[in-house]
C-alpha cells in the first residue's frame, strides 16, 4: 500500500480520513476522531479530501461548514501548533443566529476555550493575511479580543478545536447541526423573497 501521509500520493488517491486517521492517531484519540468521522457521513456531512495536505472538507448550502486537518508539515501549521495531532475548525458563519441555541445546550465554554486568536510571527503565529493583531468580537455572549480577524470576517476561525476530546467533539457536532439549521432557514428565505 502506498503511504498515504505524502502528498503527492494524496493527490492522486484523493483518500478517506478514515484511511489516513491512523498515521497520525492511535488508541482512544483515533476511536474518537473515527467516531466522529462516522458521525458526519451518517448524517450526510461527509468529508472529502480537499486538495491541501491532510486536510478534508464538506460544505453546506455553497460554503463550507468545517474542515479537519492532520498533523503536516504545513509551515503554518507547525509554527504555531507545534505538537497538534489535529484539528476540526467547523465554519460558524451564522453563529450570532443560534446564540441562544448554544446557551440552552450549555455549550459555550467549549466554544470559548476554542477560540482562534490572531498570532503574529513577531510574537509567536500566524499573520499571513497581514491582518494581526486581530479584531474584537463577541462570541455568544463574552467578548473577545486579538480573534482572527482575516478568517472571522467569513465565519471561519472563530473556532478551532485542536487535539479535541470527545466532549469538545460532541459540541461541534451540535454546533455543525446549529448552523445547518441556520443556512437551512436563510436559504428558505432567499428563495421566497425570489419568488
Amino acid at each position: 500500500m502506498s503511504d498515504l501521509t505524502i502528498l503527492r500520493v494524496q493527490r492522486e488517491l484523493k483518500p478517506k480520513i478514515e484511511d489516513v486517521l491512523p498515521f497520525y492517531l492511535d488508541g482512544e484519540e483515533l476511536k474518537t476522531a473515527l467516531d466522529f468521522v462516522a458521525y458526519l457521513r451518517t448524517n450526510k456531512m461527509s468529508p472529502t479530501w480537499a486538495g491541501v495536505h491532510n486536510s478534508w472538507t464538506y460544505s453546506y448550502k455553497g460554503k463550507g461548514l468545517y474542515n479537519i486537518m492532520l498533523r503536516a508539515t504545513n509551515i503554518l501549521f507547525v509554527h504555531y501548533d507545534e505538537g497538534k495531532k489535529w484539528f476540526i475548525e467547523p465554519y460558524l458563519r451564522n453563529l450570532s443566529k443560534y446564540d441562544d441555541k448554544i446557551l440552552n445546550a450549555e455549550l459555550q465554554s467549549y466554544l470559548w476555550d476554542n477560540v482562534s486568536h490572531c498570532r503574529n510571527f513577531l510574537m509567536g503565529g500566524c499573520n499571513y493575511h497581514s491582518c494581526a493583531p486581530g479584531m474584537s468580537k463577541t462570541i455568544v455572549g463574552k467578548e473577545f479580543n486579538n480573534i482572527c480577524s482575516a478568517h472571522a470576517r467569513v465565519g471561519r476561525r472563530v473556532m478551532v478545536a485542536y487535539d479535541p476530546s470527545k466532549a469538545t467533539i460532541d459540541c461541534i457536532k451540535k454546533l455543525l447541526e446549529f448552523e445547518r439549521e441556520a443556512r437551512l432557514d436563510e436559504h428558505k428565505w432567499r428563495t421566497h423573497q425570489c419568488q
